[in-house]
C-alpha cells in the first residue's frame, strides 16, 4: 500500500515463479542453500553481486531496528490501554513454501500431478528448516504461540491434501506443541472438506483460525478438542448497518457460544480503511452484550 497499490488498499502478495521442475533435485539436497543462493538473488536483483548484496543487507537490518521500535511503541500504547501483550513467532506449511515462493500457486498444484515423488521429497526436505526457524523465531522472544497462515489447502482434494500436504504440516504444529508453541493456524478460504484432519492433532494443540469456513461447523466437528476463531466477514464489517452486524453477532453467538472454545474475529486480520467506525463500535458493543 502506498507504492504499488492505492495507500488505503489491503496489502497484496506478489508471487511468480522462480525455480524450474528441473531444479527440484537441488532443493531436496540442500533446501536452506539452495533458496539462499540462487532463489533469493532470482527474486531480488539487489543481492545479485556480493557487493549489492552487502548493502543491501545493512538497509534490511536499518529497516528491521525501525520495525521493531514501531512494535515497541504500538506495544506500549496497547499495554496502556489495557490490551494484553501476545508474543507471536512464525510457522509456515513446508508445502506451502513451494507454491508461494518457489513455483507459483498454480504449478504447484499442478506438480502433484506431474511430479508427485518430486514434491513429497522436497516437502519432506523443508520440514525441518521449517521448524527450527519457527523454534528460533519464538524462544528468543518467549513466544507461546506460532502463527502459520495456509493458501494450498483450499485447492487441494481431500486425496491430494492427505497425501501432499496434511502430513509435513501436522509434523510442524505437533513439533511446535512438544516445545511448549501452540499454533495459530489460518485455515484460508474453505477448509470444510479437511476439518477431520485437525483431530488428528493433540486436544489443545492450538487455535483453528478460519476466513470462509462455516465456523458453527467448524465447533460443531472440533468441539472439545479445537479452539475455534473466525466468523466475522469482513464484508459484513464494511457494508452491514450497525443494527445488522448486532443482530448477526447475537445470532452466531447463540451457535457457538455453549462449551466456550470461540473466538469472534474478523475473516482476515485486518478491516480496510473505509470500514465506518461506528461499525466498529457496533461489533464491540455487540460481543460485550452477548458474549
Amino acid at each position: 500500500p502506498g507504492r504499488e497499490i492505492d495507500e488505503n488498499a489491503s496489502p497484496q502478495f506478489i508471487g511468480g515463479t522462480f525455480m524450474q521442475p528441473e531444479e527440484y533435485d537441488q532443493l531436496i539436497e540442500d533446501p536452506v542453500g539452495f533458496i539462499a543462493e540462487t532463489i533469493l538473488p532470482r527474486v531480488c536483483t539487489n543481492l545479485e553481486t556480493k557487493r549489492k548484496a552487502m548493502a543491501t543487507w545493512v538497509r534490511v537490518g536499518m529497516e528491521l531496528e525501525k520495525g521493531a521500535r514501531l512494535g515497541g511503541e504500538v506495544g506500549r500504547i496497547s499495554a496502556e490501554l489495557g490490551y494484553p501483550y501476545i508474543p507471536m513467532g512464525w510457522a509456515y506449511a513446508p508445502m506451502d513454501i513451494i507454491g508461494d515462493f518457489l513455483r507459483g500457486i498454480s504449478n504447484a498444484a499442478l506438480d502433484v500431478r506431474r511430479y508427485p515423488d518430486k514434491i513429497k521429497k522436497a516437502v519432506d526436505a523443508l520440514t525441518e528448516p521449517v521448524i527450527t526457524y519457527a523454534l528460533d523465531a519464538c524462544k528468543p522472544i518467549n513466544a507461546e504461540v506460532a502463527f502459520i497462515p495456509l493458501h494450498l489447502n483450499e485447492y487441494l482434494s481431500p486425496k491430494l491434501y492427505n497425501e501432499f500436504y496434511w502430513p509435513s504440516l501436522k509434523k510442524v504444529i505437533i513439533r511446535l506443541y512438544e516445545e511448549g508453541v501452540k499454533s495459530e493456524v489460518f485455515f484460508e478460504g474453505h477448509h470444510e472438506p479437511h476439518l477431520e484432519t485437525i483431530l488428528e492433532l493433540p486436544r489443545g494443540w492450538g487455535i483453528a483460525y478460519f476466513e470462509k469456513t462455516d465456523v458453527v461447523k467448524a465447533k460443531e466437528v472440533l468441539k472439545d478438542h479445537t479452539c475455534v476463531m473466525g466468523g466475522l466477514p469482513i464484508s459484513l464489517l464494511v457494508s452491514a448497518t450497525p443494527q445488522e452486524i448486532d443482530e448477526y453477532v447475537k445470532t452466531l453467538l447463540e451457535k457457538v457460544k455453549p462449551g466456550g472454545g470461540f473466538i469472534l474475529a474478523p475473516a482476515v486480520g485486518t478491516a480496510p480503511a473505509i470500514t465506518p467506525p461506528e461499525n466498529i463500535h457496533a461489533l464491540i458493543s455487540a460481543v460485550e452484550k452477548y458474549g
